[in-house]
């Protein structure tokens, strides 16, 4: 079974989003904070709207009402979304909060760089969109890469996990 890591790419100009309310970026990231509906943000800085964004911090993206459609028409599980405002824009974003889950990540003995993030498979929910235990590493199945490729969906990367290089503390 392979699996890929889902990152927003580095397309020119990506608008880059920043939330006009406090929030916990990590709660966020996996669903567990309560936030104000809609959830307002403003561009901080970029012209393009792609398919798939960042917030102004690490763990949290935001999809595009055409990313949404393709998601939800072919099944893919393991997210839901929440609903988001861009201050002064009419396009129609979404909050994207990735549900689904793994066991850990198989770690080395001693802290270092590896190449490949491993987990038990028996350990994975099934979902399409998930998060590896104690991560915010997200992963996609195979299943959900062929669906998001064959969309065209723009601003996404996605990396055979068995090729991703990372540190374990």
């Amino acid at each position: 079974m392979t699996f890929f890591q889902i990152a927003a790419s580095s397309k020119k100009s990506p608008v880059s989003l920043a939330a006009l309310t406090p929030y916990d970026e990590q709660l966020l990231a996996k669903g567990a904070f309560k936030l104000p509906e809609p959830f307002m943000v403003k561009v901080v800085k970029g012209t393009k709207f792609y398919d798939l964004l960042g917030l102004s911090d690490p763990f949290n993206m935001v999809i595009s009402g055409r990313f949404l459609d393709v998601i939800a028409s072919h099944g893919l599980t393991g997210w839901e979304t929440y609903p988001l405002e861009i201050e002064n824009s009419k396009e129609e974003y979404h909050g994207f909060i990735i549900k689904g889950r793994s066991g850990p990540l198989q770690r080395p003995p001693r802290p270092g760089f590896l190449t490949g993030m491993r987990f038990d498979v028996s350990s994975w929910d099934g979902s399409d969109f998930f998060y590896p235990q104690d991560t915010f590493q997200p992963m996609v199945s195979e299943k959900a890469k062929e669906v998001l490729t064959k969309a065209k969906l723009t601003n996404i990367v996605l990396v055979d996990a068995e090729t991703v290089e990372w540190y374990s503390s």
